[in-house]
């Protein structure tokens, strides 16, 4: 199985973002560098940190400052020590629903329900496959029952 660091996941959301935003391959490419040296300087112990600042730093590098978005862009990142309850799930996710709600496209990003469902364990189980699965479909079919009827949402869950 792959491990999860945080370069790994940053390296996936920054190859979705390439296909989504800016097409600029000089700009993707100096993105990819900038990860493999990361990758050879970083500390073995990841921190959620370091995921979010990375993923903010993606954000802004494809789609520029928040003030100049013509697209909503909302991220989540769920942190670990969180229980994931679907009501705790679904206040969070109206309050990121309503960032975004009067943008006509808009695209919500959401880090870290894998190890939020692993939590302290050390293996990822079936039971844990399973809770993730369902979990998943869940925010699907309730993100997409509560964005407005005209609006494009692109979601994302890593």
């Amino acid at each position: 199985m792959v491990q999860l660091n945080t370069v790994y996941q940053l390296k996936t959301i920054n190859e979705m973002l390439a296909q989504v935003g800016s097409a600029d391959a000089e700009m993707v490419e100096h993105a990819r560098k900038a990860m493999t040296f990361f990758e050879n300087e970083r500390n073995k112990n990841d921190s959620e940190d370091a995921l979010v600042v990375g993923v903010e730093r993606l954000l802004k590098l494809y789609f520029g400052r928040a003030e100049d978005r013509s697209i909503g862009i909302e991220h989540w990142h769920i942190p670990n020590e969180e229980v994931s309850e679907l009501l705790w799930l679904r206040q969070s996710i109206n309050e990121k629903i309503l960032h975004v709600s009067g943008f006509p496209c808009a695209l919500f990003l959401i880090t870290g329900l894998r190890e939020a469902i692993q939590g302290n364990n050390v293996y990822w189980t079936k039971r844990h496959y399973l809770e993730l699965k369902d979990t998943k479909e869940w925010i699907e079919s309730y993100v997409a029952s509560r964005i407005p009827s005209g609006q494009m949402l692109t979601l994302l869950i890593i």
